[in-house]
């Protein structure tokens, strides 16, 4: 096994990864509102009943940013926004308002993509909801709790196509055909879906098929019955002939992995954890990440 791993070959061109992961830096710390400041005030403001807004919602966007994609609070955003709007002779939002208004902000996915033709992967993970350490719940004996993220995910790309925020006891299953949907309705032309036995649901197969797109689900190993679905019917009997691994060589099974290979990818760089406490601002907290996360992966240093 050593040798096998010591004579593999892997080529990076370390220019354009370094540029790329630059790049990074320059999505999330980009000051370019600052020149918007006022057009942009003034368009929120005009029609507005009641007391004006003192601050653009793009103050609040850059704050959501940086503090998500570095787990910072919002007391340390109060002082770094009295540091960057000090500097121009502005005062700075309080940490309160900067949770309210983190709180109002949509995070779109990205613009629609229609005619893209893809291949996606189900999955879910938990996102924790607390950054108490593992000896607190040994020796309190205080569970740590979590959220789940369920996602669509682009096998070539790692961008997320579609996802869904739930409470820890939905299925993986549950929510599938609802983020199909979701990335059909951005204009993606799905033409497979990939997902491992938590997905081998009969209504899975059967709306996946409705569709137009294959199923690649990995099947129970005992599992021998079509539960009224044509199509998982030919394929149990494909698998029984070809074997597990040749059929899922044959199907392409392996692209799978990609999507916990994001999941992988958002938790390192964007952190497995939120810091919201309502359902509402946890759903939030997860968009603005899978936000940035889509938006790393417009740059290929991955």
């Amino acid at each position: 096994m050593a040798e096998s791993i010591a004579q593999c070959t892997y080529y990076r061109d370390w220019g354009k990864y370094n540029d790329d992961l630059a790049k990074r830096g320059e999505l999330i710390g980009d000051l370019r509102w600052l020149a918007d400041w006022d057009p942009d005030l003034e368009k929120m403001n005009l029609g507005k009943k009641g007391r004006p807004y003192e601050f653009p919602d793009s103050v609040f966007a850059y704050s959501a940013m940086q503090m998500f994609s570095r787990n910072i609070t919002y007391r340390t955003m109060e002082g770094e926004l009295r540091c960057i709007l000090g500097a121009f002779g502005g005062d700075a939002p309080d940490h309160s308002t900067i949770e309210e208004r983190c709180g109002m902000l949509e995070w779109p996915l990205g613009p629609p993509a229609y005619d893209q033709v893809v291949n996606g992967a189900f999955d879910s993970t938990g996102i924790s909801t607390t950054v108490r350490g593992e000896w607190l719940r040994d020796a309190y004996h205080i569970k740590r709790g979590f959220v789940k993220l369920h996602a669509f995910v682009d096998t070539e790309t790692d961008s997320i196509l579609a996802y869904a925020v739930s409470s820890s006891g939905y299925a993986d299953g549950d929510l599938a055909l609802t983020l199909v949907d979701a990335a059909r309705g951005r204009g993606y032309l799905i033409l497979k879906a990939f997902g491992d036995a938590g997905y081998d649901w009969k209504e899975i197969w059967a709306g996946l098929m409705e569709r137009g797109i294959e199923p690649v689900i990995n099947m129970k190993e005992n599992d021998v019955h079509a539960n009224g679905c044509l199509y998982k019917g030919e394929m149990i009997d494909e698998r029984n002939r070809l074997g597990a691994k040749a059929w899922k060589e044959k199907h392409g099974y392996g692209e799978r992995w990609k999507a916990e290979c994001t999941f992988s990818d958002l938790k390192r760089t964007l952190g497995s954890s939120v810091r919201a406490r309502k359902l509402s601002r946890m759903v939030k907290e997860i968009s603005c990440k899978v936000c940035i996360h889509n938006q790393y992966k417009k740059f290929r240093g991955q």
